[in-house]
């Protein structure tokens, strides 16, 4: 199989966290994506990552496919669950982790792309009214949380790694606290330690 990677992308280091622990890193390969002479948009129309070639020739272009597909296919327990409310439950819960990293993203291509002058502080006020709203939801979630790693886990630690390492939210920790000793805790368990880009 092959991973179309950037190391920079959660979204990439969501599925390969959900591949280390269903035990599956090494049946994949991680090209870079924007290597020259890959043209990602032969596989994928949208050109983004992660992107999944599997050993059939099936293509998937959505993180959340691929978790699925993983969980499908890996060792271990099933990380979505086997019956349709506890798969409901999974799914809406990464649901939420993911929704409030788009808005993160969001936040940080505003600042990125635009000059100060061009940027929009309502838009910007919705997308951290998102961040907010979902910090407040995700860490009355976490309490409920089992140890055992799964979706949820993965989601929530990948998120509030790219909001902490581009200073999205300044002063998450202190307004979420119990969130915050959570995320301290959960990111040293292996498949999330493995996967954590390295900064440079």
């Amino acid at each position: 199989m092959k991973l179309f990677y950037s190391p920079s992308s959660p979204y990439v280091r969501m599925a390969h966290a959900v591949a280390i622990l269903k035990g599956l890193d090494d049946k994949l390969e991680k090209p870079p994506a924007r290597e020259a002479g890959v043209n990602l948009d032969k596989l994928n129309p949208l050109n983004k990552v992660p992107t999944l070639l599997t050993d059939e020739g099936e293509t998937l272009i959505e993180s959340k496919l691929i978790c699925q597909y993983f969980d499908e296919i890996g060792e271990g327990p099933k990380l979505y669950g086997q019956d349709p409310q506890t798969r409901r439950r999974v799914l809406q819960q990464e649901a939420l982790g993911h929704g409030v990293l788009d808005a993160a993203v969001l936040c940080r291509m505003e600042e990125r792309m635009r000059e100060p002058e061009m940027r929009s502080a309502q838009w910007m006020e919705r997308q951290t009214k998102k961040l907010e709203l979902g910090f407040a939801a995700i860490e009355t979630i976490v309490g409920r949380l089992g140890p055992s790693l799964g979706v949820p886990h993965i989601t929530y630690v990948c998120m509030l790694f790219f909001i902490d390492q581009h200073k999205i939210y300044p002063g998450w920790r202190e307004a979420f606290p119990k969130l915050a000793a959570w995320y301290d805790r959960t990111r040293t368990q292996p498949a999330l330690a493995a996967s954590e880009p390295k900064l440079t």
